[in-house]
């Protein structure tokens, strides 16, 4: 998952643009806010086919099926339960 820190005054939206934009090369319009746990807020977005340019920071991407997740891992049960959040809509 993109992940980072606010610069000083960043409003959530835009430093979730930034560090999107800034780690995986990728333009997000319509971020759908998930839930805050402690200091990190989790939000969801459609991958619409845009071509992934990684940062340095990250050496490797991947698409998975929910299946293929691990709910004792932490991110890893966020994303199962956005999926099925996705599924039941």
């Amino acid at each position: 998952l993109p992940g980072g820190h606010l610069k000083e005054n960043e409003p959530l939206n835009k430093g979730l643009k930034r560090e999107v934009k800034e780690e995986t090369g990728l333009d997000i319009s319509q971020a759908v806010f998930y839930k805050k746990i402690k200091n990190k807020h989790f939000y969801y977005a459609k991958y619409d086919s845009q071509p992934i340019k990684l940062s340095d920071e990250h050496v490797d991407y991947g698409f998975y099926k929910k299946k293929e997740l691990n709910p004792e891992k932490t991110f890893e049960k966020i994303a199962i339960e956005v999926l099925e959040k996705i599924e039941n809509e």
